[in-house]
């Protein structure tokens, strides 16, 4: 391969990057989705702030008994509900963009009581999304570059 042609590849992977980026994060969708899980198991949203409380003494204590709020203490627990989590994805959205949302009919009702984006990589955990996905990238860059 002589310059002009690896200026020419460097070129078109710079003008990919978006999609060499999403291709990387739908490679790695049940990794990423579970460390989502893992974060709203402590409690934690897409922004890294605190799910609300529960506002019901009643309805904590009897999900507490059960075991079913160690790591997100008072705070909601999204993934008491089985069809949310179940039914969690990451889907392209355009313009280099991709995003996790779950199939689940409650979804929506959740996200409006909480009032958080429960759907995401918080701050804290970016370090280990970059972890899982460039490994990836840099693979796909590599290919293409010295095709």
């Amino acid at each position: 391969m002589n310059i002009g042609e690896a200026i020419k590849n460097i070129d078109n992977v710079l003008n990919d990057m978006d999609n060499i980026v999403v291709g990387a994060i739908m490679e790695n969708e049940a990794e990423i989705i579970d460390l989502n899980i893992s974060q709203l198991s402590q409690g934690l949203g897409a922004s890294g702030n605190k799910l609300p409380e529960y506002e019901s003494d009643e309805y904590f204590f009897a999900k507490k008994a059960e075991g079913l709020t160690e790591n997100a203490g008072r705070h909601y627990n999204i993934l008491l509900d089985g069809g949310v989590r179940e039914g969690m994805n990451i889907s392209k959205t355009g313009g280099g963009l991709a995003e996790i949302d779950s199939t689940d009919d409650k979804t929506f009702r959740l996200e409006t009581l909480t009032d958080v984006d429960i759907f995401g990589i918080a701050p804290k955990n970016r370090n280990e999304l970059l972890t899982l996905i460039a490994p990836e990238i840099k693979r796909k860059v590599l290919n293409r570059i010295i095709k």
